[in-house]
């Protein structure tokens, strides 16, 4: 993560971005997992409810 944040950096200073495949993958899936915890931490049941799209995950 720290080397997706260093690049970001560096891309944000120069203006340019040199969109390769794992930084883009990089940055969805830290997004991804932000959001996840974020949802889990705010649901009251801790992430699992009864009408949960994938019950059996426990990620």
């Amino acid at each position: 993560m720290a080397v997706l944040l260093h690049t970001v950096c560096l891309t944000i200073r120069s203006q340019t971005l040199a969109a390769e495949p794992c930084l883009v993958v990089g940055l969805i899936a830290g997004i991804r997992k932000v959001l996840v915890v974020t949802a889990e931490a705010e649901s009251p049941s801790g992430g699992m409810s009864k009408g949960s799209i994938c019950p059996s995950w426990r990620g």
